[in-house]
């Protein structure tokens, strides 16, 4: 869980629009183990238009969708409802 919950740290930090669902894989080796397989489909909305006040990512940050509304209070709002690890 912490694994996946960096990766949205990341992809919040890099303005990642697409970042959904479907882009996000879980791998099954050999040994069982499972794991979050490694980030694809990275894109950033920092390489289009950068006036725009309305950037939108594909899925919420505790309830918030719009990326320059998103602050402390959504992420740990989001890490409480991912076992309660708000502390994160």
């Amino acid at each position: 869980m912490t694994l996946f919950f960096e990766a949205l740290i990341f992809n919040y930090i890099n303005a990642g629009s697409d970042a959904h669902a479907k882009n996000y894989a879980i791998l099954e080796p050999v040994n069982g183990t499972l794991q979050l397989a490694p980030l694809y489909d990275i894109a950033s909305l920092f390489a289009y238009d950068t006036q725009r006040k309305d950037r939108k990512l594909a899925m919420s940050i505790g309830g918030e969708y719009h990326w320059e509304r998103i602050d402390l209070h959504h992420w740990q709002r989001f890490a409480d409802s991912c076992a309660g690890h708000s502390d994160w």
